[in-house]
């Protein structure tokens, strides 16, 4: 029989879990909106901003509930309008509707904004 012994994590679970997946060669970090492999526009550590399937694909309904309480309220009325707006060119292209493009192909930041990873702490992967 063979005994598997591990080493506690020291502190919080959830951030021993972030602090694993921001690495690089894991999941990464990315403090601004980007496309992840399937071009789904993403934040922090593999939070999707558009959720669904193919076909099907919409805005996650309360990001911006989640953004305020993480801590992201200092968007603009102006950005959150902007952002809301790339959000859903974003589902309508992966959706596949005619003249639709994906704002977010190449990572877009938003008047200069972007999240810290204590920030996308808060976010949790659908």
């Amino acid at each position: 029989m063979t005994t598997i012994t591990a080493t506690p994590l020291a502190g919080d679970f959830n951030t021993a879990l972030f602090n694993f997946l921001k690495a690089p060669n894991v999941e990464g970090f990315e403090g601004f909106v980007y496309t992840d492999s399937r071009n789904i526009p993403t934040l922090g550590v593999g939070y999707a901003l558009v959720t669904g399937s193919p076909g099907h694909w919409h805005v996650r309904p309360n990001y911006q509930t989640e953004f305020a309480t993480s801590g992201i309220n200092h968007l603009t009325v102006s950005q959150l309008n902007v952002l809301q707006t790339r959000l859903q060119n974003a589902a309508d292209s992966l959706n596949g509707v005619e003249g639709a493009v994906n704002p977010f192909q190449h990572g877009v930041n938003i008047s200069g904004w972007e999240i810290t990873d204590s920030q996308a702490l808060y976010f949790k992967r659908p």
